[in-house]
């Protein structure tokens, strides 16, 4: 039924000259050959990339000529703990995301690293923050900041460039600077404990 839906939405939305977009479920199930990318669509993928290369979403669909967005969870759900002391963290979900964590993402896997085609579709990455822990703006700015001026930097420069430790001295002496000067609530990455939000 899935199928059917995202083909009939695909073909409805190609007739308007829009393009789908969808989380990497659209693309049915990996597993079966006959059910891979029937659509033509943009394609977010969320679930981290262990998986073998033949079954991996974002392989399937950037060597199919999709463009990907990535944005696995093991790197970019920012509404996941920042400290594995989460008494002292506001509430989130029960998984944990760190900084550096962020800051190591690659989002080209490196199975396509060697297809300059495939990887011309990996569009970047995406940080998602999902609100059901989250009640304040307040509270969303803590779980996005300092993370996403990780995920930018990944994003917005090259591999060989990134260096945690520079990105770390940089973000203590001027990012932090400039997310207080604009009153954003971010979370200090020296702090151990914190009052919660």
């Amino acid at each position: 039924l899935r199928h059917y839906f995202i083909t009939r939405i695909n073909a409805f939305l190609k007739q308007k000259g829009r393009k789908l977009i969808g989380w990497d479920e659209i693309l049915g199930n990996t597993d079966d050959a006959t059910n891979k990318l029937s659509i033509d669509a943009s394609i977010m993928c969320w679930h981290n990339n262990t998986q073998p290369e033949s079954n991996n979403p974002a392989v399937i669909a950037a060597k199919h000529g999709c463009d990907v967005v990535m944005t696995p969870t093991a790197h970019c759900y920012f509404d996941y703990y920042q400290s594995l002391n989460t008494d002292t963290e506001p509430p989130a979900f029960p998984s944990y995301l760190p900084l550096e964590q962020v800051y190591n993402f690659d989002p080209i896997l490196a199975c396509l690293k060697n297809d300059k085609e495939a990887c011309n579709h990996i569009l970047g990455a995406q940080g998602n923050l999902w609100t059901e822990y989250v009640p304040t703006s307040e509270h969303a700015e803590y779980m996005a900041y300092p993370r996403t001026c990780a995920l930018a930097e990944v994003v917005w420069s090259s591999s060989p460039t990134q260096n945690y430790a520079h990105f770390y001295e940089r973000l203590t002496k001027i990012h932090l600077k400039r997310l207080a000067k604009y009153q954003v609530a971010y979370r200090n990455p020296s702090q151990q404990a914190h009052q919660k939000v």
